[in-house]
């Protein structure tokens, strides 16, 4: 090999991934079946020229979820389910090639590192654009109507618990980023505040902002699941470092974790308003996801082993409505709950297919904390996000909104690819 095809491999390998967080960027049109599948044409060809150039080779198991996803989608055209689920089946595989690119690119820790922060960025931009819509238009998102929820903040996307899940998983995205600057050793405390002044002025201002903006979407489970999942990204950290004995306080870093905290707090003070108060005196009271739940739990029975293809909750929800659910019923659009309505779409065998694909994932970038002793912070922030878009999943349906699957599916890529890479220098 000449000597320039490994500086074409590697810059390839650095550039392809680059766009994945401005193509991941949720937008009103990322959700329309034309724009899923655009999209989910431009992932596979970024996963395949990342594939082709990149110098590391793709482990085992990426073989075998493209090899479950061809039976999947060959099952789909046999059944007929392409005509209505094409985009979901697209949007789908996307999320496997968003994986793999990041997973790729995540055997280089720099660019990883460097990577994350672009993605932050991204989002974190998208969390200021949003609350300042909402701020001077609460009516709007982004200049266009809303059919529901327009008392609360929902942009890019219709649905405000949604909102609530992507901002929730930047905020943790920030958190994670200034632990990494507050834990960073310095000679003197003068040289930490200038470091904290410079380089956490970003993170702190998209925590700040993400934070308020799962505040205005008044979702009382995206708030806790929110909470929970910075909570334990911070507990998991400082447990980490006590056991490992880097653990060392300043009166700078104590200063700067409580002016943040000051900050956070007086967020929570200024934007809750009385929506989310309200929501969260009646929740004792409502019980429509119980009610949701048992519609669909029934549902499931229908067609327990393959479900009823991607796409198909629409048909589903009109062959279970009664007279008693109807009012609630006609008017979803999903099951407010992403590990029924798996089952109900991929039935069990889908649902164990899925398993057999994302939970090694998880565990890879587990076990990868015992191995590494660098960029750590990234890989546990991953698992928190993992477990706060599994806890909202349980009562809400983000992960089926396409963009913010497919963000999800970028973070656990490059957090697998650095788990894998053991211990090294870099």
């Amino acid at each position: 090999m000449s000597r320039r095809a490994p500086s074409l491999a590697a810059s390839l390998v650095w550039a392809s991934p680059l766009a994945v967080p401005l193509a991941t960027i949720p937008l009103y049109g990322g959700d329309t079946p034309a724009a899923a599948l655009a999209l989910s044409a431009v992932a596979f060809l970024l996963a395949a020229i990342t594939v082709i150039f990149s110098p590391q080779r793709p482990m085992q198991l990426p073989l075998i979820g493209a090899f479950f996803y061809v039976a999947f989608v060959g099952l789909a055209r046999y059944q007929g389910w392409l005509s209505s689920g094409a985009h979901e089946y697209a949007a789908l595989g996307a999320c496997g090639a968003l994986c793999l690119i990041g997973y790729l690119a995540g055997h280089n820790g720099r660019l990883v590192e460097r990577l994350w922060q672009w993605s932050l960025w991204a989002g974190g931009a998208l969390a200021i654009a949003a609350f300042l819509d909402f701020a001077l238009e609460p009516d709007l998102s982004f200049g266009r109507a809303r059919p529901y929820h327009t008392e609360r903040l929902a942009a890019p996307f219709l649905s405000s618990n949604t909102a609530a899940t992507f901002y929730g998983i930047i905020a943790v995205m920030s958190a994670a980023e200034l632990i990494r600057i507050l834990s960073a050793p310095a000679d003197h405390p003068l040289k930490t505040v200038e470091r904290i002044v410079v380089r956490g002025l970003f993170p702190t201002t998209y925590l700040l902002f993400a934070f308020a903006n799962v505040i205005l979407t008044a979702s009382r489970a995206g708030l806790l699941v929110t909470v929970a999942g910075l909570l334990l990204l911070t507990g998991w950290e400082l447990l980490s470092r006590l056991l490992r004995g880097r653990l060392t306080l300043s009166l700078a870093k104590l200063g700067a974790a409580g002016a943040v905290t000051s900050i956070i707090a007086g967020a929570l003070f200024l934007t809750s308003g009385e929506l989310l108060q309200d929501r969260l005196a009646i929740a004792a009271e409502d019980d429509t996801r119980i009610v949701l739940l048992q519609a669909y739990a029934s549902a499931v029975e229908l067609e327990p082993a393959l479900g009823h293809g991607l796409g198909s909750f629409a048909w589903v929800n009109d062959l279970i409505v009664t007279p008693d659910n109807a009012d609630l019923l006609q008017t979803q659009g999903a099951a407010h709950n992403v590990y029924l309505q798996w089952l109900l779409q991929g039935g069990l065998v889908g649902t164990i297919l899925l398993g057999l694909v994302v939970l090694p994932i998880v565990l890879t970038i587990f076990l990868g904390l015992g191995r590494r002793r660098r960029r750590t912070t990234y890989m546990r922030a991953t698992l928190c996000i993992v477990l706060l878009v599994g806890a909202h999943g349980m009562v809400d349906y983000a992960v089926e909104i396409p963009m913010v699957a497919w963000w999800l599916s970028w973070l656990l890529g490059l957090a697998a690819g650095l788990a894998v890479k053991g211990r090294t220098a870099s």
